[in-house]
């Protein structure tokens, strides 16, 4: 599905006033919303399934990368506005309504959404957590997000880092490393060295702690 496609669905062809001007009265709008949904779901993996592949055969630094993180952008800004108006008339859908991707949808949008964005939806976000609509993985992850893009520490390791030039990934600053498992069993997700391991890491609490002025110092020359 299209960035236009997308476009013409919300401003024309079903209309803003049809799907986003009530609750959802019956299933078939639930499933009308689903359907948007799916796509941005789709729409926001697409383009960084592409990272992995294009870092390896161009580099990190080169101009293809440049590109396609320019079309992610792209795709990004309009998966926002679609997610921005279900989330400010609906609420946080949960799977039982819209189904496991349509949900998901909401979270990756907010995930990969600007700290004003993030910070908006986290509130409603723990309350879905709370009321078991939504996963405390997700709550997590946005949590984390939050606190690095404030500069902060992390709680539960979900944030890694990459150096531009080198490829080389690390591990963001996370707040009392030593009990990071413990957090991270008690919102469902695998212990930190399963984690890292997908980025080629492993996990070794004091070996973290002697590393960590190293890894600010990373951060610091990347201007974070």
């Amino acid at each position: 599905m299209t960035v236009r496609w997308i476009f013409c669905l919300l401003m024309c062809g079903m209309g803003m006033a049809s799907v986003f001007a009530q609750a959802p009265a019956s299933q078939a709008e639930l499933d009308r919303i689903a359907a948007v949904l799916d796509s941005v779901h789709a729409l926001d993996q697409n383009g960084r399934g592409e990272l992995q592949e294009v870092r390896a055969k161009f580099g990190n630094q080169s101009r293809e990368l440049e590109q396609l993180w320019k079309r992610i952008n792209l795709q990004d800004s309009v998966d926002q506005a679609i997610v921005s108006g279900i989330l400010d008339e609906y609420g946080w859908l949960s799977p039982d309504e819209v189904g496991d991707s349509a949900s998901a949808a909401l979270f990756l949008v907010v995930q990969h959404g600007d700290l004003s964005m993030q910070e908006k939806y986290l509130p409603m976000l723990r309350d879905a957590v709370e009321k078991g609509r939504a996963t405390g993985e997700y709550l997590a992850y946005l949590e984390d997000r939050i606190a690095v893009d404030m500069g902060g520490e992390q709680i539960y390791g979900t944030q890694m880092g990459m150096v531009p030039a080198t490829g080389e990934y690390f591990i963001r600053p996370i707040k009392n490393p030593e009990h990071v498992d413990e957090r991270r069993a008690s919102v469902g997700l695998k212990p930190l060295n399963w984690y890292v391991g997908i980025f080629g890491l492993t996990w070794d609490v004091e070996h973290y702690k002697k590393d960590l002025p190293r890894i600010k110092r990373l951060l610091r020359e990347m201007g974070e």
